[in-house]
């Protein structure tokens, strides 16, 4: 959802008030990302897990299915939707993500389990609103048949 609007800011065209997203471009290029995220006053999400197929089962039990990993200046999160459970890093002091801190961060956790919800909610609104898209229809079978042996589609 950032790209348009970090090519448009790269050559210089307006963004349009209808785009999606936010220009990636002060991030390419090594600015301040804290200042970023700080003046957007929300953590920022950027990946998210849906395992459908219960494919990587190690961390099921602690991750569920669904998670959503968010930015928040120093901080990192991943809430893991099913199980209702927020891992909270600090990067600066902990880069290898191995103690979480969520405990020693009551606020900034708030923050990211509130915000991992709603926009988990507003994706589900409009994936609902629009509906299912069937773009299996337009691959040539070969392709689908591929797609399939790799696990993409069932």
């Amino acid at each position: 959802m950032d790209l348009l609007p970090t090519i448009l800011d790269a050559v210089g065209v307006e963004i349009p008030p209808t785009a999606r997203g936010e220009s990636l471009l002060p991030r390419l290029r090594d600015e301040d990302s804290s200042r970023i995220e700080e003046a957007r006053g929300d953590p920022l999400p950027v990946a998210v897990r849906i395992n459908e197929e219960k494919f990587f089962r190690p961390w099921r039990e602690i991750r569920g299915d669904r998670n959503v990993a968010l930015r928040d200046g120093r901080f990192k999160g991943i809430v893991n939707l099913d199980p209702r459970v927020l891992e909270l890093y600090d990067l600066e002091a902990d880069p290898g993500e191995l103690r979480n801190v969520a405990d020693r961060h009551p606020e900034v956790a708030r923050r990211m389990v509130s915000t991992a919800r709603s926009w988990w909610e507003a994706c589900r609104s409009r994936r609902d609103e629009h509906g299912p898209r069937q773009r299996e229809e337009a691959l040539p079978t070969g392709e689908i048949d591929e797609l399939r042996a790799l696990g993409y589609v069932q």
